[in-house]
């Protein structure tokens, strides 16, 4: 039987989460912290800017690709593993390679104004101000990488969906059942953030951090990767979206709480006595990675609990928020050299 149903408030909570992606990517700029070398960096920086990208950041890409897999697998139910593979060859894998190529140069120049602008006081470009570091590459996928992962998983999820049709159904809803009572259980969060935590601690904040690399990563891989097949696995037990609403409020509260454990793990981390800093890199990297599944499942039980109908506005920014986001950056870095430059003078 097919599911024809439209999950409004999921729908509604993807396109928060690309919208959100605008606010980090203007908010990034005034960040206090020292990040990516290839970011502008405005002198005016904030510590509650600080707070306000670790928060989004802590919850806003894996809730993504929890969607992204849930949706993937309804697409295979509704049209056959054919039909998901040709409908997101449509919508992830044209996109990114048609913005991509009209995207990279036109940050680029942007960007090689921007390191002018703030080291010159004017426009142009100059290369030689570029930041290098030989570790990065120069060629990214920039905020596109997201597309570039969701490309990379679909054809293992075709070879796994395959390989779960050969099995009987007795063996495929043991197997389930087992994984919905563990998720459904406080030792299963504790399960699903091992995995993840050990794969920031390759990091030095022990959390994924984004290369853009076209070549794929393999921590960064395996973050994703599981926050994938866990919306592919809660479409097939579709019982696990009435737990997150129903213990919404639990979530986000020990979220909220674990947030503020986790800032103050990372703040020990970067600045408490060095002869503590492995213990304080296991502590950073576990709160802040519990964290992420705390605020991914409370934040999903808030919208399917608060949001779950048709709403025009929502309507609206779920059929634009993708494209605003692809293009945004655009906007948000030429604002923020606007601003610079209207300091300056």
């Amino acid at each position: 039987m097919k599911n024809t149903q439209r999950f409004f408030a999921l729908d509604s909570l993807r396109a928060i989460m690309m919208l959100l992606g605008v606010v980090i990517h203007a908010a990034v700029n005034y960040v206090h912290a020292p990040l990516n070398t290839y970011l502008l960096k405005d002198p005016s920086s904030s510590r509650w800017f600080d707070v306000l990208v670790f928060l989004i950041h802590s919850f806003r890409m894996p809730l993504f690709f929890i969607l992204a897999g849930f949706f993937a697998a309804m697409l295979v139910e509704k049209q056959g593993m054919r039909g998901m593979l040709h409908n997101r060859y449509k919508r992830i894998a044209l996109p990114f390679i048609a913005f991509w190529l009209v995207l990279f140069p036109l940050i680029a120049i942007i960007m090689l104004n921007g390191f002018h602008l703030m080291e010159k006081g004017s426009w142009g470009i100059d290369i030689g101000l570029a930041p290098q570091d030989p570790e990065k590459p120069q060629f990214t996928t920039m905020h596109l990488w997201f597309l570039h992962y969701l490309i990379i998983f679909y054809a293992p999820a075709a070879v796994f969906n395959k390989i779960s049709a050969i099995c009987s159904q007795p063996v495929r809803n043991t197997c389930l059942n087992r994984i919905e009572t563990y998720l459904k259980k406080p030792v299963g969060l504790v399960f699903l953030t091992i995995p993840i935590a050990l794969s920031g601690f390759f990091y030095p904040f022990g959390v994924v951090e984004i290369t853009g690399s076209f070549v794929p990563d393999g921590p960064q891989i395996l973050f994703h990767g599981i926050f994938f097949t866990t919306g592919w696995l809660v479409f097939l037990r579709m019982d696990l979206l009435d737990h997150f609403r129903r213990h919404y409020k639990s979530f986000c509260l020990w979220a909220s709480l674990n947030s503020f454990l986790s800032l103050m793990a990372l703040g020990f981390l970067t600045e408490g006595p060095e002869n503590l800093h492995f213990i304080a890199k296991i502590s950073a990297s576990f709160l802040a990675n519990l964290t992420t599944w705390l605020w991914c499942f409370g934040l999903t039980g808030l919208f399917i609990e608060k949001w779950d109908r048709f709403s025009p506005v929502m309507r609206y920014l779920t059929d634009s928020a993708y494209w605003v986001y692809l293009i945004h950056i655009v906007f948000t870095t030429s604002f923020a050299l606007a601003l610079f430059q209207y300091q300056a003078n």
